[in-house]
């Protein structure tokens, strides 16, 4: 399963949580990889914006994915320069969703191999506001990778998808 939609969130929204992400108090960052991140939620936050958002994108994937799923995880992300991440699978996860907060840098593209008879590959260009959601854990899921972010800070908002419990 693979889904790209562009101008999902508006410019506005994208510094709106770009701004989150900097008044978040520091001593609270995640430190992931060199990465530093904010953790919004687990299944959910208490604010109305945020949950919606976690509500529409679950049940969008929940339909791509052809079976209930709930959001597990969901957080924003600062790829400083330098990072990247290798290709993977989520474990227990069964659909990840990306949105792209900013387009200022260069590098950081998503790369993500199906799981075809060709093994196709595709780079997803990061796009302000674009959302990309896929199948990442199992085995029906997609290898997936971020690619070195060579200039400038790149920031995302990711959501992990697990089945209920």
């Amino acid at each position: 399963m693979f889904y790209l939609k562009d101008n999902f969130l508006s410019k506005d929204e994208c510094e709106h949580l770009i701004q989150y992400y900097h008044n978040y108090p520091k001593d609270r960052l995640l430190n992931y990889n060199k990465n530093f991140v904010v953790r919004l939620c687990r299944r959910t936050t208490e604010n109305l914006w945020f949950d919606d958002l976690i509500k529409y994108i679950s049940k969008k994937c929940s339909h791509l994915c052809d079976e209930e799923i709930v959001c597990d995880n969901i957080e924003i992300v600062e790829w400083s320069v330098g990072s990247y991440m290798k290709p993977h699978k989520d474990g227990l996860d069964r659909c990840s969703a990306i949105i792209y907060l900013n387009t200022d840098f260069i590098g950081g593209e998503t790369g993500i191999r199906f799981n075809d008879t060709n093994a196709q590959e595709i780079t997803i260009q990061p796009k302000l506001g674009r959302l990309i959601a896929f199948t990442n854990g199992g085995d029906d899921g997609y290898f997936h990778w971020v690619n070195r972010v060579r200039e400038s800070k790149r920031y995302t908002l990711s959501f992990w998808f697990v089945p209920p419990k």
